[in-house]
């Protein structure tokens, strides 16, 4: 094949995320080994993080991910948000790899898990909800959950950008900002994983909603 045919191709990549409780029968190295090997048997290419609360990757192949997404729904046990996107670039990874970590996204406090204790003043919104929030609340305390790198690419009007380099600082920044704790606040993050942990981290420090 040649570079140009391999250009032309669609490769279809998702990326997801879920916090569950793996099954007991194997270790979650044993799991991670598994799963792995079935990526790779089924030409899967990308990185998935595993820990003892979830998972979290993204993943490309040539063909449709349908029977990832399945199994990943059969390993969990639950429904899972999936976002997905495709390139005709070369392949957007280099190999398959599953890594076991003690996070799925390293808040540097393992006992954060949005399974278990999500906080009652949490609230999902919708792009339509946050638009309208937003603009009729010029106050509005809007945090910018992501990497310093990442807000260089765009951000909302108005939002905070701690400069934050690596997630595990985040629980400084709240006490070092000092939003006002019994007014709303928004946060938003690149694919929502970093914003489950964080409004646990801000719920704790005593933020109302």
């Amino acid at each position: 094949m040649t570079e140009d045919q391999k250009t032309q191709q669609k490769y279809y990549v998702t990326t997801f995320y879920k916090f569950f409780t793996w099954s007991k029968n194997k270790s979650i190295k044993e799991h991670g080994e598994l799963l792995e090997d079935w990526c790779k048997d089924n030409g899967i290419k990308g990185l998935i993080v595993i820990s003892s609360e979830g998972f979290n990757g993204t993943v490309a192949s040539l063909n449709k991910l349908d029977t990832l997404k399945n199994h990943l729904k059969t390993l969990s046990n639950e429904e899972i948000i999936f976002k997905d996107s495709f390139t005709n670039e070369l392949f957007p990874f280099r190999r398959m790899k599953v890594k076991v970590r003690e996070e799925i996204v390293t808040l540097g406090n393992t006992d954060v898990n949005p399974q278990t204790m999500l906080p009652n003043g949490v609230k999902h919104l919708s792009p339509k909800e946050w638009h309208e929030f937003i603009n009729n609340n010029t106050k509005a305390q809007i945090v910018d959950v992501r990497n310093d790198f990442e807000v260089q690419m765009g951000t909302f009007k108005g939002a905070k950008n701690w400069e934050m380099e690596k997630f595990t600082e985040f629980p400084e920044l709240v006490k070092a900002n000092n939003f006002k704790k019994d007014e709303p606040v928004l946060m938003f993050c690149t694919g929502g994983i970093r914003c489950e942990k964080a409004s646990i981290e801000m719920s704790n420090q005593g933020y109302k909603e």
